[in-house]
């Protein structure tokens, strides 16, 4: 045969061949397809499971932990009520002690500056009519009291003198005249006592009432001086407050500007 005859034979012997090899190609494919997509399919279904398997872990562990953390919440909001209730009551005991507190202090402040107050009050107006009998009362009762004494113990000692036997007169007029100048020693202890204590209250009365002077002389010049200070604000507040001609000399800059 000739060179084309042999060319053409060979051609169709690797056309053929090739065919062949595609349609094996094809089938290896369309194989590792199947294969691939069954793989795929299996690879999936694992992925699946596992996916639900870690969900239902995951859903557990998270029941778990919000069940365990309203348990912590629930735990700590008792806590935190109680030491809220215990905080209450003692801020209100506390609360309640201090204001007691503060009540007898200023009740104590309140009465003891209303007795000074009344104290310098009837020290710069002196003893009053009333006052001045009831001292007198006071200072005849104590003299009564102590004449009574005086009488008690005389007629004591006659008794006992009456009774003492065996005691000469000399001796008696002695022990009586002795008795006598121990009772003069004791009235004039008695009225030098009374001159002491009259001055004493004297001396007293006096330095009330100097006292009384003075704190009326301080808020005296206290006021004097608030009052000055409120007539300077009230010239500084004159001053500065624009009179007409101010005005109308603003008001003729601002329409020039």
């Amino acid at each position: 045969m000739g060179n084309l005859t042999d060319d053409m034979t060979r051609l169709r012997g690797e056309v053929d061949g090739l065919r062949t090899a595609r349609v094996v190609l094809m089938q290896e494919l369309a194989q590792g397809a199947k294969n691939l997509a069954n793989e795929v399919s299996a690879m999936r279904a694992d992925f699946a499971g596992a996916h639900a398997a870690m969900a239902k872990m995951a859903k557990e562990e998270r029941r778990a932990f919000v069940s365990g953390l309203f348990s912590t919440v629930s735990s700590l909001l008792a806590d935190f009520s109680n030491a809220h209730a215990d905080t209450a009551r003692r801020a209100r005991v506390e609360r309640g002690a201090f204001v007691s507190d503060v009540k007898k202090t200023v009740t104590s402040m309140l009465k003891n500056t209303s007795e000074d107050l009344a104290g310098a009050r009837r020290a710069w107006r002196g003893p009053t009519a009333a006052e001045k009998l009831a001292a007198e009362r006071a200072e005849q009762r104590e003299c009564q009291r102590r004449e009574a004494e005086v009488r008690r113990q005389k007629a004591e000692e006659k008794r006992q003198e009456a009774e003492a036997r065996g005691l000469s007169e000399e001796t008696l007029r002695q022990e009586t005249e002795a008795k006598r100048q121990e009772e003069e020693r004791r009235r004039v202890a008695a009225v030098a006592e009374t001159r002491r204590l009259k001055e004493e209250l004297r001396r007293l009365k006096e330095k009330a009432v100097e006292k009384a002077k003075e704190e009326k002389q301080r808020l005296a010049a206290e006021m004097s001086v608030k009052e000055e200070e409120e007539r300077r604000k009230l010239q500084g507040l004159i001053k500065s407050k624009p009179g007409p001609k101010d005005r109308k000399a603003k008001n003729r800059t601002e329409l020039t500007g």
